[in-house]
């Protein structure tokens, strides 16, 4: 519905919320990722609320990995970590024997480019130079044999998420290998400019022209309140934890989850204590990297699509990125 939501957000297609966010009756808005919040938010207030977001994230056995994130770390510099974690965490895929989880995609391209588009000037923050080179460094990554990280311990890619490390099996999928509460790092792949990408999976806002602004916010901010947050099932071997009305609330946009705008909210997870305190402050550090936000539209979309199709094209692919940059700025200027 809306391809670039930032876009719309400034061409005035949602209502300011700024007056009932003041009177809030559940929700508690000062909780909210300040980071986050700040890319619904227009010259005419906050326009778009996140709900939930994410970023591509590596994780390793603490044990036998250590890293300290950082603002100022660069994809670049994770590229020149020859043999190292940094390195592996911008390489590794699914594949691998050693990655506790199987068939799991690896994290998303476009985080790499950081903030993608200056929705005001209608412009996008990347150059098609810059798109060319970090694709076929991306490319050359995915040809780097297991030889080079012979010597790495056990890993696997996802997304920062509240359950990314239960165990057991759930509807025919199985989780992580990972035995509840061991010590992980972990690692997040930082951006061209440096710190953490995060991509906001899920948003809300209320269409300018609504007659009923003040029920729809009443239902938003119950939503977003932690009384609507839980609600717990028993069944013979464990207590599962899960989102009630939220969950419900974001199916029907994606149907995946993220961590949640609220950062007060505890984490639940699938099976009780599969998130341990300790892993869950290695997340939060990560977070607290983070330098750019974006809402997941066709930009992103588009971004990822064109690194998927690069990986099934030989010869000369420069031409055809070229192409996707300028599709994808017409489409940001027409919209």
């Amino acid at each position: 519905m809306f391809p670039f939501p930032e876009k719309s957000a400034i061409n005035g297609l949602f209502m300011p919320l700024d007056r009932y966010i003041e009177s809030a009756r559940f929700a508690m808005w000062d909780s909210f990722n300040e980071t986050v919040m700040a890319v619904g938010r227009t010259e005419r207030g906050q326009m778009l609320v996140p709900l939930s977001y994410t970023f591509p994230i590596t994780c390793f056995p603490r044990l036998e990995a250590s890293h300290s994130c950082s603002k100022e770390l660069t994809w670049d510099d994770m590229l020149e970590d020859k043999g190292g974690i940094l390195r592996a965490s911008a390489a590794l895929e699914a594949g691998s024997d050693k990655n506790m989880i199987r068939a799991l995609d690896g994290p998303d391209f476009s985080a790499i480019l950081g903030k993608t588009a200056d929705y005001k000037a209608e412009e996008l923050l990347f150059s098609e130079e810059e798109l060319i080179e970090y694709t076929h460094k991306q490319l050359e990554l995915d040809g780097c044999g297991p030889e080079e990280f012979s010597e790495l311990p056990a890993y696997f890619h996802t997304r920062a998420y509240p359950w990314f490390c239960g165990d057991g099996e759930t509807e025919g999928r199985v989780r992580p290998y990972i035995p509840k509460g061991d010590p992980l790092t972990v690692v997040p792949r930082y951006n061209k400019d440096g710190g953490v990408t995060a991509t906001v999976l899920h948003y809300a806002c209320i269409n300018a022209r609504s007659r009923r602004g003040e029920d729809a916010f009443f239902v938003l901010d119950y939503i977003l309140s932690r009384d609507a947050a839980f609600k717990d099932v028993e069944d013979e071997s464990s207590v599962i934890y899960g989102l009630s009305a939220r969950q419900d609330f974001y199916s029907l946009f994606t149907g995946s989850d993220g961590l949640h705008i609220d950062g007060g909210i505890s984490w639940e997870s699938v099976y009780e204590g599969a998130i341990s305190p300790e892993n869950r402050a290695s997340i939060d550090a990560a977070g607290r990297c983070v330098t750019a936000v974006n809402v997941y539209g066709r930009l992103q979309f588009e971004i990822d699509r064109m690194l998927e199709e690069c990986r099934g094209l030989e010869g000369d692919i420069d031409g055809d990125i070229r192409e996707v940059c300028r599709v994808i700025d017409m489409e940001l200027k027409e919209s």
